[in-house]
């Protein structure tokens, strides 16, 4: 398994800021629902049987399955091949209709990501708070809510929601970490725009909860 070798935020900040911009432009208080460390249970359909296979990624039945991790996307959802520094996976609602007209010249799709950091001895809770201040100085007016200490099937987990304003646009995102083996830390950012979180935030809560480390 190939570890990311940059410093440690730069994977949250490529996770958050890069993508919006990459996928963008190239085209390509209420607590966080259903988090509270069940794995819960998805609806699922099946995917085109002709799915492309990158970088040992596979779509099946719904799941993004790669040699090291699985996870059930939202109905409708197809993982992408775009490739992000830092970012191991990307999927997108390709078929997403948006209605906001600064999101719809940028080509805008609601999309989730899977990175992998590693802690540098930090405990998870001190990554995410040096996390989101490295955020802060990287975003301006990025604003924070909604962190949760989580568990993600048995592993120990922080979820917390992040909104901010790029190119006229207000996103929304549900960043979580979860640890794993040694100083792993694996993290899932779901993103939409802020008018279509309340459609998203159940589903995106669903995703989270189906991710799986294979051992």
């Amino acid at each position: 398994m190939k570890k990311n070798k940059t410093i440690l935020i730069l994977t949250l900040i490529a996770v958050v800021l890069v993508i919006l911009i990459s996928l963008c432009f190239f085209g390509k208080k209420q607590p966080l629902v259903g988090l509270e460390g069940s794995s819960g249970e998805t609806q699922v359909e099946n995917q085109a049987a002709d799915q492309p296979e990158t970088n040992s990624i596979a779509v099946e039945n719904k799941q993004l399955v790669t040699d090291d991790f699985s996870i059930e996307l939202p109905v409708g959802w197809s993982k992408i091949d775009d490739e992000v520094e830092g970012v191991l996976a990307i999927a997108m609602n390709l078929n997403e209709t948006v209605q906001d007209e600064a999101a719809k010249k940028t080509n805008f799709k609601s999309y989730l990501a899977v990175s992998l950091d590693v802690l540098q001895g930090k405990t998870l809770e001190e990554y995410v708070q040096f996390a989101k201040g490295e955020l802060q100085k990287s975003i301006s007016g990025i604003s924070f809510d909604n962190e949760n200490e989580v568990v993600i099937n048995e592993r120990s987990a922080r979820a917390f929601e992040a909104e901010m304003v790029q190119q006229e646009i207000t996103f929304k995102v549900l960043i979580v970490a979860i640890k794993g083996e040694g100083d792993d830390v694996w993290v899932i950012s779901c993103n939409t725009l802020k008018s279509s979180w309340d459609d998203y935030r159940e589903m995106f809560a669903e995703s989270v909860k189906s991710f799986v480390l294979k051992k």
